[in-house]
């Protein structure tokens, strides 16, 4: 409906106001499915009534006008990787595609960083994860793993919803980069040197560390005061960071300490998403991450679950 009112017709505050809530809801969307949507094209990431409209400049809407760039980079670089496959005779073409998608997409990390610097106005030092001891997570079992040894809070629930959908976003963008340089490197002409710049195991830690941080924050957002819209927008940067360390869990890293961690951390997903389950809010089964996907993304419920 959005789509056919077309973005310079939204004249009304109610009309902007569903139209930003969308938004919110449709990017985690549009980063599983690794497909476009018309919000991802530049009119509606600018449209002509932005300087006017107050909640485009909000902490998380300015998020999610740098994220829409990530699903169409998704879309053309799995496209490019089909293609590769089925006409290897035009390789070099293809690394120099995989090349533009991946400058793009470290500008885009670019940005997101100096997104984070704003919101931290400049300190380095300052720190917005308020750290709370111990780790453990409200109305949880007994024998529930604890593998954090703090949980977070945040200064206002503004900036705490931000932040996590700023690390959702960045696991997805980690592993675009992992996925880039891992697709280049295995058919490129020139062999293993392809892309020289990026370290995947750089970037596997730095996603992991975007998952934990979701993780740490679970008990400020499933507190039993909070109104059920500050528990909706942990979800799915909570799946997110679940499917991301599930599947790590899956591959293991081969140090049997490292891999004890990981077990930890997914049992303690499991015991979280119950608890979301029990208290009647839609989960997500897993999130698709990359091209290779170790998970489907499917929606479960309280009274479904697959």
């Amino acid at each position: 409906m959005l789509n056919a009112r077309g973005a310079g017709n939204l004249q009304s505050a109610a009309s902007r106001r569903t139209f930003y809530e969308y938004r919110a809801i449709q990017l985690p969307v549009c980063l599983t499915t690794r497909r476009v949507s018309y919000l991802c094209l530049p009119e509606w990431i600018d449209p002509p009534w932005k300087p006017l409209e107050p909640n485009s400049s909000s902490l998380m809407q300015t998020l999610i006008d740098l994220a829409f760039q990530l699903p169409v980079l998704m879309e053309t670089f799995d496209k490019t990787r089909i293609s590769m496959q089925l006409n290897t005779s035009d390789i070099e073409n293809s690394q120099q595609i995989l090349n533009e998608i991946k400058n793009n997409t470290l500008g885009i990390e670019n940005a997101i960083e100096a997104w984070d610097s704003k919101i931290h106005r400049g300190d380095e030092k300052s720190t917005l994860f308020i750290e709370n001891s111990p780790g453990s997570l409200e109305s949880l079992k007994d024998e529930t793993p604890v593998p954090y040894a703090t949980t977070y809070t945040f200064p206002s629930f503004e900036i705490a919803a931000a932040l996590m959908y700023s690390e959702m976003v960045k696991i997805f963008l980690y592993q675009l980069i992992i996925d880039l340089a891992t697709c280049a490197r295995g058919c490129s002409i020139v062999g293993s040197d392809t892309f020289p710049d990026i370290n995947i195991e750089e970037y596997t830690t730095k996603a992991t560390e975007s998952a934990d941080k979701i993780c740490q924050s679970a008990n400020y957002f499933l507190e039993t005061h909070k109104r059920m819209i500050g528990r909706m927008v942990f979800l799915n940067p909570f799946a997110a960071a679940k499917s991301l360390l599930n599947g790590l869990n899956k591959t293991r890293t081969g140090d049997p300490g490292k891999d004890a961690v990981l077990k930890m951390k997914t049992e303690y997903c499991e015991a979280v998403n119950s608890r979301c389950k029990a208290e009647g809010l839609p989960v997500w089964h897993g999130m698709r991450l990359s091209a290779d996907s170790f998970s489907r993304h499917r929606i479960t419920t309280s009274k479904v679950y697959f």
